[in-house]
């Protein structure tokens, strides 16, 4: 699903396309997302999304505050 924001197209991730792109199950994408390991999501109605640069830059982000380890 893509959003055309003012700095260009934005990729939204569903919770399952989010599991595949971090390469884990359903159930640890919202374990992760109770603890505060990913960034909040968006709501849109019934639908929680992800904006793709938002997940990299808090994943970066965390990887530097852990040391370098993700």
């Amino acid at each position: 699903m893509a959003v055309v924001h003012d700095d260009g197209p934005a990729e939204w991730l569903s919770p399952q396309a989010l599991a595949r792109y971090l390469d884990c199950s359903l159930r640890h994408v919202w374990r992760l997302r109770d603890t505060g390991h990913l960034p909040a999501p968006v709501k849109l109605g019934r639908l929680v999304r992800w904006r793709r640069a938002a997940v990299e830059k808090f994943l970066t982000e965390h990887a530097v505050q852990q040391g370098g380890r993700r």
